[in-house]
């Protein structure tokens, strides 16, 4: 499409002193020291943590800042004669949790909200964690995710040196998509030291003056260096970038209306956060996206407040627009198209809503498309399909449709067919990513995700692909939309392919060495591989923090796929390991005498996580794991209640949201990290963008109870006929559910268990080779029946422990199951009032 946006503006705040105000810290010194005590022991220390920053520079000795400011106030209160106990020292820094924004800050950020032009970043010396806990604890920066989304915080610790080293200029340029042209971003500071360290790195700065003093300082003057503007306040500052600054190209909603439709097709409306807006054509990209589509006889149809918001956090890297009009004698049509994007496979963000500028037709692409016709994509998947789609529409709908089958991957989609009037959407086969359906009485809207704050909104079936008719003259919100399945002869499972019902005439062993387990193993990795390769290196990351975590238990599936996962990446790349355990009022009460953190560490899903953790660790020596426990108290799961029963949303059962929390919390990616069986934990939130889930390996290989019953009461006929239901039903699994859970966090959940090809290969091959129920329960060495084929890989790879690992419903792994009360059924529908 043709380019008609100027670059966008880059402005990096420092966060200490300049966002945030830690008077709250002098306030706490007060209540130990009193006021005027207070006032010297913070200055001094102070003073003091600057010193040591510079002192670490010097000498190539990094501490991180936590430490740095930890040892700063006990030589500062060792230093005035004053005591400062442990207990004490911990109010202190829990301080930095809860601080205020200045209200210039406050007024700057609100200036950004409605500003298209500007990429903001959060550019501190303060470490990952410290920075995640003070940002997320902030009243003011809670509710700017917007504006600064926690992907967008850069802090200097990956270089391991402090502001104003260059080398952490030039990263923030570089991690801003700015490499070689410093001076187009800006440093918004109230430090003189580093606003004279952003403009010796060539950037651009404005200097927060509060005071009002002005600039003093020598030797800046003498070398230079002084900022580029001095202003009173960081609203202020914003001002004076943005009157000094190229903005975007932008067209508001009621002028598209009045716009010919040969224009509309020429133009790209977006209201970008892209990181590099220059070209849409470039190798190795894909992304994760929100998408939202409305069709109406209104120009000025657009996601609620509450939705957009919801649909950015699952894409902070980019929110685009496009309306299409279709002219009508008596009433014209209107699709409007939003997008929001979440890069996850190259360097730089492909804008969204993607449009063809020669037939105006528009693609919403929100998946990963790893084969197109039996081909491996290798360029930017949603422009491949786009293109792909234009070129069908000129051969008609058949070769559109089969254009769609031919698309391996998980996937949501919305496609205007603008010469043929028809505007197709679905999600894939397998039902991998979500996509919301609400049709009333003035628009027919899809959506990745609910306003549930209305009702109506259901889940798009994963059942095929549907069409609606463009011409206005037939267009009607509530019409129903005409489905084409994905498997056009309609026989195959999950239209993929036919059960292998064979029934064994005799007893067959499957052992370790069997070729059905090396197969597997194959298949398996051919899956990883193209899920954890080429994901770039996260915002604010260095190359060897993690890019990929894995949803885990400790249980057989996700043990597994982290084991393999280390064959696919390099050895210095960090993978990490979540384990969520929650604090169950239920479960506390039968344990009074144990503290809530002793509580976490007995959930059965903590014990065996950390069991495999140990497998792991000892069987890749070479890899640094990182095991993450996220602990949720009681109170957190029900200050987050609403917000979890409102992304699950339509679903509305207790089952549904006790298995929401557990992956909403663990997605979260927050807790103590541990490199080591006994090494200190310490707190840790993780980099990965890239989630990885066993989900599926029990549907293909026979691992629920129910398997064994069948087996029990009918032989292999009705295991046969169980495993024929589970892998039929795959396609109307909650995974839409879980995908709206997850990516609320900006983050993409994959499940390699779920390949095209490798679920293919599980349908067409005879039960026996994959649940070996027929043999003595102890199996080879002890493995039991279900799964037993996943259970003999395990083996072989060295999880020996793993592999006689029982399955555990993630619900009660992790305690989320029935909090409030043990009598609450499964089935029971969540307060309405809730969904909001």
């Amino acid at each position: 499409m043709t380019a008609e946006r100027m670059p966008q503006t880059i402005i990096a705040f420092d966060l200490y002193g300049t966002l945030l105000s830690t008077e709250s810290i002098a306030a706490e010194l007060a209540k130990l020291y009193g006021e005027e005590m207070a006032k010297a022991l913070a200055a001094r220390a102070r003073t003091l943590q600057l010193e040591y920053t510079w002192r670490s520079n010097s000498m190539n000795q990094y501490q991180s800042f936590s430490d740095v400011t930890r040892w700063s106030f006990r030589h500062a209160t060792a230093e005035l004669g004053l005591e400062l106990e442990p207990a004490n020292e911990e109010r202190v820094m829990n301080a930095y949790n809860g601080l205020d924004t200045f209200p210039d800050a406050n007024a700057g950020l609100e200036i950004l909200s409605g500003e298209e032009s500007v990429r903001a970043y959060v550019f501190s010396n303060g470490d990952p964690s410290m920075l995640a806990s003070s940002m997320s604890t902030s009243p003011a920066l809670a509710k700017a995710t917007r504006v600064l989304p926690p992907t967008r915080v850069i802090s200097v610790e990956p270089l391991r040196v402090y502001k104003p080293h260059p080398s952490v200029y030039e990263n923030l340029v570089e991690l801003a998509g700015r490499k070689g042209d410093p001076g187009s971003v800006w440093l918004v500071s109230s430090n003189p030291f580093d606003v004279c360290g952003a403009v010796a790195a060539g950037l651009k700065s404005a200097w927060v003056d509060r005071t009002g003093k002005g600039w003093l300082d020598g030797l800046a003057n003498g070398t230079g260096n002084n900022p580029t503007i001095v202003v009173r306040g960081v609203d202020e500052a914003v001002r004076e970038i943005l009157q000094s600054s190229p903005k975007h190209r932008h067209v508001g909603l009621n002028t598209t209306a009045t716009l010919p439709l040969d224009f509309l097709a020429r133009k790209n409306f977006s209201s970008s956060t892209a990181v590099d807006e220059t070209a849409t054509s470039r190798l190795g990209l894909g992304e994760m996206c929100g998408i939202h589509a409305a069709i109406s006889h209104n120009v000025t149809t657009s996601p609620s407040g509450t939705l957009e918001m919801r649909l950015h956090s699952r894409g902070p890297d980019h929110l685009g627009r496009l309306t299409i009009a279709f002219p009508d004698k008596f009433s014209p049509l209107f699709v409007s198209l939003t997008s929001t994007v979440l890069a996850l496979r190259g360097h730089d963000t492909t804008a969204q809503p993607l449009c063809d500028q020669n037939s105006g037709s528009a693609l919403c692409w929100n998946g990963e498309a790893w084969r197109i016709h039996d081909k491996p994509v290798t360029g930017n998947d949603g422009e491949l399909i786009l293109s792909k789609l234009v070129a069908a529409s000129a051969l008609g709908q058949d070769a559109i449709l089969g254009t769609l089958r031919a698309i391996e991957g998980p996937f949501a989609l919305v496609f205007v067919d603008r010469p043929n009037r028809t505007l197709y959407y679905g999600r894939d086969r397998l039902g991998r990513r979500s996509l919301l359906v609400k049709p009333d009485d003035d628009t027919f809207q899809l959506s990745s995700i609910a306003d549930a704050s209305t009702a109506g909104w259901l889940e798009v079936e994963a059942d095929g692909c549907y069409s609606i008719s463009l011409t206005a003259g037939n267009f009607s919100p509530t019409v129903e939309p005409v489905r084409h399945d994905w498997d056009s002869n309609g026989e195959l499972i999950s239209a993929l392919g036919m059960f292998n019902a064979t029934i064994p005439e005799g007893p067959q062993e499957l052992t370790e060495g069997s070729e059905a387990v090396s197969t597997l193993q194959n298949h398996l990795l051919k899956s990883l591989k193209c899920r954890v390769q080429g994901i770039p290196v996260p915002p604010g990351a260095n190359q060897s923090q993690a890019r990929v975590a894995v949803l885990f238990s400790g249980g057989l599936d996700c043990s597994v796929l982290a084991r393999l996962t280390d064959d696919l990446l390099p050895k210095d790349q960090q993978i990490d390991l979540l384990n969520v355990a929650f604090e169950n009022p239920r479960i506390a009460a039968q344990h009074k005498d144990i503290q809530v953190d002793q509580l976490f560490e007995l959930c059965p899903d903590r014990i065996t996580g950390r069991q495999s953790f140990a497998e792991l660790v000892n069987s890749c020596p070479e890899r640094n794991w990182r095991f993450v426990a996220v602990n949720v108290p009681y109170s957190e799961t029900s200050s987050h209640r609403t917000t979890v029963v409102g992304l699950i949303s339509p679903h509305n059962t207790e089952m549904d949201l006790s298995i929401a929390f557990a992956l909403y919390f663990a997605a979260r990616g927050k807790g103590l990290g541990q490199t080591g069986v006994d090494t200190e934990p310490f707190p840790y939130a993780t980099t990965a963008r890239v989630l990885l889930s066993g989900l599926g390996a029990d549907e293909l290989f026979g691992g629920y109870s129910r398997h064994g019953i069948a087996f029990q009461r009918r032989g292999y006929e009705g295991l046969v006929e169980e495993l024929t239901l589970d892998v039929g039903r795959l396609g109307k699994r909650n995974l839409g559910r879980d995908d709206r859970a997850m990516s609320h966090w900006a983050r993409e959940v994959r499940f390699p268990f779920l390949d095209e090809r490798l679920v293919k290969w599980a349908i067409e091959t005879p039960v026996w080779q994959k649940c070996d129920f027929g043999n003595d329960l102890a199996g080879e060495g002890g493995v039991e029946p279900a799964k037993r084929i996943l259970r003999l890989l395990a083996r072989r790879i060295g999880l020996e422990a793993v592999a006689l690992e029982k399955k555990r419903a993630i619900q009660f792994g992790a305690r989320t199951a029935k909090m409030e009360s043990g009598r609450t059924k499964g089935t029971t529908v969540i307060g309405a009032n809730e969904a909001t």
